[in-house]
C-alpha cells in the first residue's frame, strides 16, 4: 500500500493506492481517497489494461503499452510499467553500471527529440533517474528511503508517494475485467473519460 500526494497546475490532492501484483505482467492498482473511497482500479495483463471506476460502474480497455492520457497526469510512461514505477523496479536495466546512459524505447511522435535515460543505482535498484528528450530533462525521479518523488516537465506537475504498508500473501485468482465492472465506455487513444 501506498501513500501518495499529487501536485500539478490543476491542483493537488491525495491517494491511497494498493498494488496487487500477481507475476510480472499481471497486476492491480487500486486507488481510494483521503476518506477510503474508491476512486478507480486499474487492471493489467501483459499488453492489455482495464480502467474500472466503481462508483460510476464504467469501465474501458486501454492499451498497456501506452501511457494514459489525461490533462493532469505527469508521467509519459506505459501503463504496464505503473507497478515497477511505484517500486522502484522500472526502468529494468539491472545489468548495468553506474552511471546509465542508455537509449530509451517508446513510441516517438514525428519530429520529437530522441529520449535517453541517465540514472544512479544502488544495490542492484535505482537510487534515482532522468528522462531526456535531447538535452532536457522531462522525467525524473527519485528514492531517499521508503519514499519516492516523481516530476514532470509538461505537463508540470509532481507525484510523492511513501510505502505505507507490505503484505505478501498469495495472489489471488485474476481477471482483467472482474463480474460486475459496468458498462464499457470508449477510452479512444488511452484517453479516461
Amino acid at each position: 500500500m501506498f501513500r501518495a500526494e499529487v501536485a500539478s497546475a490543476e491542483g493537488s490532492g491525495s491517494l491511497r493506492l494498493v498494488l496487487r501484483r500477481m507475476d510480472a505482467a499481471h497486476f492491480s492498482l487500486q486507488a481510494a481517497d483521503a476518506l477510503g473511497q474508491s476512486r478507480w482500479e486499474l487492471r493489467v495483463a501483459g499488453a492489455d489494461a482495464v480502467w474500472i471506476d466503481s462508483s460510476a460502474r464504467r469501465y474501458c480497455r486501454l492499451d498497456a503499452r501506452r501511457p494514459v492520457q489525461l490533462p493532469q497526469w505527469v508521467a509519459n510512461v506505459a501503463i504496464r510499467d505503473f507497478a515497477g514505477l511505484l517500486t522502484g523496479d522500472w526502468p529494468r536495466e539491472t545489468a548495468l553500471a553506474d552511471p546509465v546512459e542508455l537509449s530509451f524505447p517508446g513510441a516517438m511522435p514525428p519530429g520529437a527529440m530522441p529520449r535517453r535515460l541517465a540514472g544512479e543505482r544502488e544495490d542492484g535498484r535505482w537510487k534515482q533517474w532522468t528522462i531526456l528528450e535531447g538535452d532536457e530533462p522531462t522525467l525524473w525521479w527519485k528514492r531517499s528511503g521508503e519514499e519516492a518523488v516523481l516530476s514532470a516537465r509538461q505537463p508540470a506537475g509532481q507525484i510523492r508517494w511513501r510505502v505505507s504498508a507490505h503484505n505478501a500473501s498469495a495472489a489471488e485468482p485474476f481477471s482483467l475485467l472482474p463480474e460486475g465492472a459496468g458498462a464499457e465506455v470508449a477510452c479512444h487513444e488511452n484517453a479516461l473519460p
